[in-house]
């Protein structure tokens, strides 16, 4: 699990890269920014990563994924406040599955947008995603699903916040490595990673201290801004010297562009990753809200992907730590 506190971090990740649970150590280069520092990233990204078109379907009460019974499981939370969507985008032929707990503060209709404007060869190396209630802001990667968690107002202020799109963004940096979408696979347990770091004087922000595989993460964060915001880096106030870690992000940056341009905006999607299973939940629940132009589905949904996608190789990775506090 993913949790990147404004005040404080937690370290000690584990890290699954196949059928062994490593411990990576933390790393000992100090980071340029602080954590709470990472939200200057947020209106750049926003503001080029257009909105993905989209229309939904409801799923009957009474059945969701496995991947989302999972998170719901785990968070100790209750699976029949679970709403679950097929999200159509207009770049894809087939829907991605979302859950949405009926007391998450980060709205549905939010949820879908930010998701949409992650870059569609990006996006579809997520699987699945939910959005939880909880007293903390944070996320985590297992397996090609990201969950994330939301209060819902900013910490400190009082001031209502809704999930960040760097922080998305964050998780599918997770998602692209542990799924090998990158010649390095993973990238972050690479020889070619750490021959970066250790060219560099520092890493992004405290929390990249954490370990390579979240080092890698928040590294994408920054090469996703500095690939698609016009003038990149330089706009950014604070005359920070981003040089200290360039070979990171300027790797991943090479890696996406190898890979076909996995952040940047456009195109369709080719591949996908096998949705998760379908389970039956017991359930006294009505359906739930009626988003204009949604429809309502009737029976167990079919999650089979359309015809002509290729199926992307299970991942097998996760990340479990902190996340940066709204």
């Amino acid at each position: 699990m993913t949790k990147l506190w404004a005040s404080s971090l937690l370290v000690g990740i584990l890290v699954l890269v196949s059928t062994t649970v490593t411990v990576q150590q933390k790393l000992d280069k100090p980071g340029l920014l602080k954590a709470s520092e990472f939200i200057i990233f947020q209106d750049g990204l926003k503001a080029n990563f257009p909105k993905t078109d989209y229309y939904l379907e409801q799923w009957a009460p009474g059945w969701i994924t496995q991947d989302c019974l999972t998170a719901v499981n785990r968070a100790n939370l209750t699976a029949t406040d679970i709403e679950v969507y097929n999200v159509h985008y207009d770049d894809c032929a087939s829907p991605w599955i979302m859950c949405h707990h009926k007391d998450s503060p980060d709205p549905a209709w939010h949820f879908f947008e930010n998701f949409g404007r992650i870059p569609v060869h990006a996006r579809s190396r997520v699987r699945t995603l939910i959005s939880l209630p909880d007293t903390g802001d944070h996320g985590y990667y297992l397996n090609g699903f990201i969950a994330l968690f939301d209060t819902g107002t900013a910490s400190g202020t009082g001031k209502k916040v809704w999930s960040y799109l760097f922080l998305i963004t964050h998780e599918v940096g997770h998602a692209l490595d542990f799924s090998n979408a990158y010649a390095d696979k993973p990238l972050s347990s690479s020889q070619n990673w750490k021959n970066a770091y250790d060219q560099d004087s520092k890493v992004p922000d405290s929390y990249a201290q954490t370990n390579f595989a979240e080092d890698l993460a928040q590294n994408t964060v920054v090469a996703a801004f500095d690939l698609n915001v016009p003038g990149g880096l330089a706009t950014l106030p604070g005359n920070r010297d981003w040089s200290s870690f360039h070979h990171q992000y300027e790797l991943v940056k090479k890696e996406q562009g190898d890979a076909g341009g996995l952040l940047r905006p456009g195109g369709n999607c080719t591949q996908r990753l096998q949705n998760s299973k379908v389970v039956q939940v017991p359930t006294s629940r009505k359906m739930g809200r009626d988003m204009r132009g949604m429809t309502m589905m009737k029976g167990k949904p079919n999650v089979d992907l359309a015809e002509g996608l290729q199926i992307i190789p299970p991942p097998k990775g996760s990340t479990m730590g902190t996340c940066l506090q709204h």
